[in-house]
């Protein structure tokens, strides 16, 4: 059976690798198979280093480290979180669900999905194609920061205007485009629509989806602004870049 979904896309990955690791040479011995066999199945199988969990180490510790992560970086915020989706075979407990335990430990919304999924090779297109049809839920799409989208910011737009620089990436253009900013860059053919979120924050939706939707913050100082930070997706780039206003 073949899915159709329109306008969603997959717009981050993050991975989360444990410290521990253990090469493929060191555990052959552990393993009652002949030495030239082992090694001619690394070599067509590629095999070379893993990585392995300390013991009492749970599914939920590298979800919760990773998600603690996107928030402490910006690049997600906990109540923009509507549905959570888990698919492993590695769960904490039988029950409660490992979603569950992932909601409590990080303090989400109560008024949440949250779902564990179990469909081995086929688990991770099933996850998403149960994602894509949440996404279908207004109740569950993704909010454009619902709380505080539209407040005014703290200075007119028009002094946000102006050339900014980073070094090495050259220049970027802000303009004023109706009640919001219209930002353009040196070396990219695209551009980002900035609308105000309050104070000094703004939603940067870019003309390429690849790059996301992302909060924009510029830096304020006694009314005048001194530079905006700039951010695309995280599997795009993960470093946000300071240009500072000429």
């Amino acid at each position: 059976m073949n899915f159709t979904f329109h306008r969603k896309r997959i717009s981050g990955i993050l991975a989360v690798l444990p410290e521990r690791e253990l090469s493929f040479l060191e555990e052959m011995k552990n393993y009652n198979f002949p030495e030239a066999r082992s090694l001619k199945l690394m070599e067509t199988m590629g095999y070379n280093k893993r990585r392995i969990v300390e013991p009492g180490v749970c599914f939920s510790d590298l979800a919760v480290f990773g998600l603690q992560s996107l928030f402490e970086r910006g690049l997600l915020r906990p109540e923009e979180i509507d549905a959570l989706l888990v698919v492993t075979h590695s769960p904490d407990y039988i029950l409660p669900p490992t979603s569950n335990v992932i909601q409590g430990r990080l303090c989400l919304k109560q008024d949440m999905i949250c779902l564990d999924i179990s469909q081995a090779c086929a688990g991770f297109v099933v996850g998403l194609t149960q994602a894509f049809m949440l996404l279908e839920q207004e109740s569950i799409r993704k909010k454009r920061d619902t709380i505080s989208m539209h407040l005014p910011v703290t200075i007119p737009l028009q002094k946000f205007t102006g050339v900014y620089e980073n070094d090495p990436y050259g220049t970027l253009q802000i303009e004023t485009e109706g009640d919001h900013l219209r930002v353009k860059f040196q070396h990219h053919v695209m551009t980002g629509k900035l609308e105000p979120l309050g104070g000094n924050r703004f939603l940067c939706t870019y003309s390429n989806p690849i790059w996301g939707v992302m909060e924009i913050p510029f830096t304020i100082d006694n009314g005048v602004v001194k530079s905006v930070t700039i951010k695309v997706a995280g599997f795009v780039d993960y470093m946000p870049y300071e240009f500072i206003k000429k």
